[in-house]
């Protein structure tokens, strides 16, 4: 009897292979998060105790192999760094980024964790997060009570204390927790270089704690922009800023101008330029970026004391934005500008903020001309309000959900890990390290400031990696003297791209210390009879023995296609969409590919490009059914039964079928690699 550890198992394709090669197992331990896949997992195994879906495996197993892949955050999601808001996929180690505590922690790692389902988010303080559900938010739960005053029932909010809940598990009753910039600092500056004749000299008259200036760069993060010159080699040499023409604009602005900041005023059009010759306050003004899109606000901007905080949103105001009565607004096409404005907001005027996105046409029309437009983005806030959704207590924002959609989008995601915190801010709210599993018993318990209380043994911190692998490494430590004999680990190819090999090898580094010899191969599914065009790296640790060789693994040639597709199929499944058809036989990401000798990767979803369909030769086309997408991941019409049997439709497919097949791992690599391993069997 083998005995096996499935981690993030989800419908137990190495269960399947080790039963079809006629070797008794037993699987000790099963986790997976997805409950539609746990229920076709018990479907197809049903004469065992059944599983629920669950993030936490037990220390004391003892399997004799351990086979996992790997379960985060969009690329475009913004993170609070020492360098303001930078998007996720571009945060690098050594990198300082903010946390729960509201202080600056080390980033350690980071990680690019393939193609995953994601859940989107949206809280009043964000217009939208895009995350795996087992991601984890800091957030307080809303609940009513109704106490009696004055003999009338009444009804009050109750919020709990802050806790750390995975991103499935949230509703419209959570707020999500924002931390609040405690302190004030006030900006160093060196000055700037000079040049008089051949000699050089540092200038340095700015005068950081001067309110004039930080209403200077409010403006110009605005309507303003540097000017360099070709006869000083594009030093730069002046700042300008524009102002309109309408409801004397101009006049306004000059009564706020600093008097120490010299300007020359040029008339044009439709606005008034105003030119700032001073090569120390341009070139102060880069910190902030160039471009509508490209400026932001440096992280040295959080911690400034709040009246400069004040004094750079006025001038943000007066330059971009407009005010109704107490309620304020700005729109820009610029997101990360005003998230960063966002936290100035809640820290200057202690009050909530709202951020939403408005999709634009692509093409619009400006004074006869034709432009291309670009989504924008809008902050909202109001000054006096009797009544507020969001809450601000102890130095925190807990801003409500507003929205959770359960997608069957699949997108690159991305974690980062952070030295001490183990947190950090996604679009500004507070996140853990994707914390995929840990070992019961040593799993730690969320406290009111975030950390966790580790048990004894837990030699990495408890719930702290930010990817799967990890956690797989300190379950095996946990598991003491005993370890299973094979880990094995499937992934994306990208596991060996050059964003994310250094996490790979660092994997079998340290299964390395543990005893562990690794080896990898990228193996493709038409290798091994299956019609599917499907490349995987799999990795193989042996313990105390020699390297795992691929070469030399049972391969069986590929299986004629017209063996895996049904005989007669319901019109449901043909191709109406005309989004589709007109893709068929285009390239790109928005194509249509024709199945011919064989199919393309099976993915979560067949309805979208890109796509693969049937070409029916009557001028009409279908999709993949979900039992031929299970076929063609190595699966028995038997075992599709059972799950088809425990699964609802959703519209006109059941979708939860085509997504475990797309999740999947093709059964029939499994067979081989154990074929070798437990029976000898090589080519």
């Amino acid at each position: 009897m083998v005995q096996i550890l499935e981690l993030f198992g989800g419908i137990g394709s190495p269960r399947c292979a080790l039963r079809n090669i006629g070797i008794p197992v037993k699987s000790i331990d099963y986790v997976e998060i997805d409950e539609a896949a746990v229920r076709s997992y018990n479907a197809m195994f049903a004469k065992d105790l059944p599983y629920k879906t669950q993030t936490v495996v037990g220390y004391n197993l003892r399997p004799d192999i351990l086979i996992h892949g790997s379960p985060c955050f969009t690329g475009d999601t913004l993170v609070l760094t020492k360098n303001g808001f930078r998007e996720i996929k571009d945060v690098s180690v050594n990198e300082e980024v903010v946390s729960h505590d509201g202080l600056f922690h080390k980033v350690i790692n980071v990680f690019n964790n393939g193609e995953k389902n994601i859940i989107k988010l949206k809280a009043s303080n964000c217009h939208e997060i895009k995350t795996t559900s087992n991601h984890k938010f800091y957030v307080r739960e809303k609940t009513y009570i109704h106490p009696f005053i004055d003999g009338k029932k009444t009804m009050k909010r109750k919020f709990s204390e802050p806790k750390w809940v995975e991103a499935k598990d949230l509703n419209k009753n959570y707020l999500v927790g924002t931390p609040i910039n405690q302190n004030s600092i006030v900006p160093k500056w060196d000055g700037v270089e000079c040049t008089r004749g051949r000699s050089k000299y540092i200038k340095n008259n700015l005068n950081m704690k001067d309110e004039g200036l930080w209403y200077l760069i409010g403006r110009f993060l605005g309507d303003g922009w540097t000017r360099t010159r070709k006869d000083r080699n594009n030093n730069v040499s002046s700042m300008i800023i524009c102002t309109s023409k309408i409801n004397g604009e101009d006049k306004l602005f000059e009564e706020k101008i600093p008097e120490w900041a010299h300007y020359v005023k040029v008339e044009d059009n439709t606005t008034y330029k105003y030119q700032f010759t001073n090569k120390e306050l341009a070139t102060f003004c880069n910190l902030f970026g160039k471009g509508a899109e490209g400026k932001y606000l440096p992280g040295f901007v959080f911690d400034m004391p709040i009246n400069l905080v004040r004094k750079l949103i006025e001038g943000y105001v007066d330059s971009d934005g407009s005010c109704k009565k107490y309620t304020y607004s700005i729109t820009s096409v610029n997101r990360k500008l005003l998230y960063g404005i966002g936290q100035l907001i809640v820290k200057a005027y202690n009050i909530p903020f709202q951020i939403s996105k408005f999709k634009r046409q692509e093409f619009g029309c400006i004074e006869g001309r034709k432009i291309h437009q670009k989504d924008t983005y809008t902050i909202r806030w109001t000054l006096k309000c009797n009544r507020r959704m969001s809450i601000i207590e102890d130095g925190y924002l807990w801003s409500p959900i507003t929205k959770i959609e359960h997608t069957e989008n699949k997108e690159t995601v991305y974690d980062i890990e952070v030295e001490e915190a183990h947190s950090y801010t996604a679009n500004g709210c507070i996140v853990h390290n994707c914390q995929d599993m840990s070992v019961a018993g040593h799993q730690g318990t969320a406290t009111r400031n975030g950390r966790t209380n580790h048990g004894a043994g837990a030699e990495e911190g408890s719930g702290t990696r930010s990817s799967l692998m990890w956690e797989t490494i300190n379950i095996i430590k946990q598991m003491g003297e005993w370890k299973p004999k094979y880990v094995i680990w499937e992934n994306v190819k990208n596991v060996r791209s050059k964003y994310m090999v250094h996490n790979h090898d660092r994997y079998m580094e340290e299964l390395s210390k543990l005893g562990y010899t690794s080896t990898y191969e990228l193996l493709d599914a038409r290798e091994f009879g299956i019609p599917q065009a499907r490349e995987r790296y799999f990795t193989v640790s042996c313990l105390k023995g020699k390297e795992f060789d691929f070469s030399d693994l049972i391969r069986t040639p590929m299986r004629n296609i017209h063996e895996f597709l049904e005989q007669k199929v319901d019109p449901v499944y043909e191709v109406t969409q005309p989004s589709i058809l007109e893709c068929i036989g285009a390239s790109g990401i928005r194509r249509a590919t024709v199945i011919d000798q064989y199919a393309y990767t099976i993915t979560t979803r067949q309805d979208r490009t890109p796509a693969q369909v049937i070409d029916l030769h009557n001028g009409k086309y279908r999709y993949l059914t979900e039992r031929e997408c299970w076929r063609l991941m190595g699966y028995t019409d038997q075992d599709y039964e059972a799950a088809a049997s425990v699964q609802q439709k959703r519209g006109r497919y059941r979708m939860a079928l085509y997504k475990q097949a797309g999740n999947s791992i093709c059964v029939p690599i499994f067979e081989s690699m154990f074929r070798k391993i437990l029976l000898g069997e090589t080519a």
